[in-house]
């Protein structure tokens, strides 16, 4: 049975799942696990966007990094163009950025 239920032997079967450890009850599987510091709040997508823009006009490492997170898979010149052009229209200043 210790074997079973620790993993190094596996039964097959219909009644397999009868030898194996219970779940932990004390974890709703249905509810995600938060690991919120106190007055922590989550935010919607659209007021994090938001904010990561305005962090990215104050900051030029976070510029950089939301740059480099927007191009992250896409590296062909018309694409990061676009990213640049569209980082202009939102007031990001890119000087920095050499991609």
């Amino acid at each position: 049975m210790s074997l079973l239920e620790n993993g190094n032997l596996t039964c097959q079967g219909r009644e397999a799942g009868l030898f194996l450890p219970e779940p932990d009850t004390s974890i709703d599987p249905g509810q995600p696990q938060r690991r919120a510091s106190p007055g922590w709040q989550p935010k919607s997508l659209g007021q994090a966007l938001h904010d990561a823009v305005e962090e990215a006009k104050a900051n030029p490492d976070s510029a950089r990094q939301l740059f480099d997170f927007m191009t992250l898979y896409r590296h062909d010149d018309e694409y990061v163009d676009r990213v640049r052009t569209n980082f202009a229209d939102l007031g990001i200043e890119l000087d920095d950025v050499s991609q």
